[in-house]
């Protein structure tokens, strides 16, 4: 990566921390669901959370400083979601079902069974910031701590349609990961009583807007057998779509705004 981008992903993804952070300091944040994610911590359990692609923008704050690993495409609009990711704690792996995917689907599995080294060592690091400082480290490029294997190393982040759709088809890599390690799946979504829904983009992309009340709700976890046939597959992936698409429906309407795929009539967001 070219020196000048290097800053420039720097910099943005500072901001990008910044803005986030002031928005959801000003909203009110209500989390359901949690007593299954809980369970399965308590046990150890591995969980490979999964959501549609619209809603990067607060499943970035509520995982923040968990060092949970999200699954990031290698474009350029990747790379910025990493950098953000990384300023909050998260560690990202990098690749997608087009670019990279077989070695980010190793890297997962390696993740959830434990034997995947540490990334971000204290050395990479270190050539990291002598990259931005022209070749001495300076106190405004600190290295921030390395982030925490142990539980958090076993939970896994993963938009179920992204990163470039189709909108809201689940993707056959989160089913056969699954499937392989014994994790257990867990949709989740969230809605704002005050959003922005960017309509040009290709997923309806939502930002929550300042005092707003945000939910959050996890969905019922899936077990993949690994006995599973491969006929079986399309029905589980209907089945976490349809989850999904429920509780996004129960949270919008609960905001007083049209369920996805609604009529058009009475909306009360703001869109872009």
């Amino acid at each position: 990566m070219k020196f000048r981008r290097k800053i420039k992903y720097f910099f943005t993804g500072k901001a990008a921390k910044l803005l986030i952070n002031s928005i959801l300091f000003t909203c009110r944040i209500r989390i359901r669901g949690e007593e299954a994610v809980k369970e399965l911590r308590a046990k150890k359990t591995p969980i490979i959370y999964v959501y549609w692609h619209r809603h990067i923008f607060f499943t970035i704050y509520k995982f923040k400083n968990s060092g949970a690993r999200p699954l990031i495409s290698l474009s350029p609009d990747g790379e910025l979601v990493s950098r953000i990711g990384e300023e909050f704690g998260l560690n990202p792996v990098r690749g997608s079902s087009s670019k990279g995917g077989a070695r980010a689907f190793l890297k997962l599995v390696n993740t959830i069974k434990g034997s995947a080294p540490p990334e971000n060592t204290d050395s990479q690091k270190k050539d990291i910031i002598k990259s931005f400082c022209g070749g001495a480290g300076g106190s405004f490029f600190k290295k921030r701590p390395l982030l925490a294997e142990g539980r958090d190393s076993t939970e896994i982040l993963i938009t179920a349609d992204g990163p470039k759709g189709p909108l809201k088809e689940i993707k056959d890599g989160t089913v056969f990961l699954a499937q392989k390690t014994g994790a257990v799946i867990v949709p989740f979504c969230w809605y704002s009583s005050r959003v922005k829904v960017l309509e040009k983009t290709w997923d309806r992309f939502i930002v929550p807007l300042p005092f707003g009340r945000v939910t959050f709700v996890y969905g019922a976890p899936f077990v993949v057998p690994r006995d599973t046939k491969k006929a079986e597959l399309p029905g589980i992936k209907q089945k976490i779509k349809a989850e999904l698409d429920r509780l996004e429906n129960e949270l919008e309407e609960g905001a007083g705004h049209p369920a996805s795929g609604g009529p058009a009539g009475g909306q009360t967001f703001e869109k872009v």
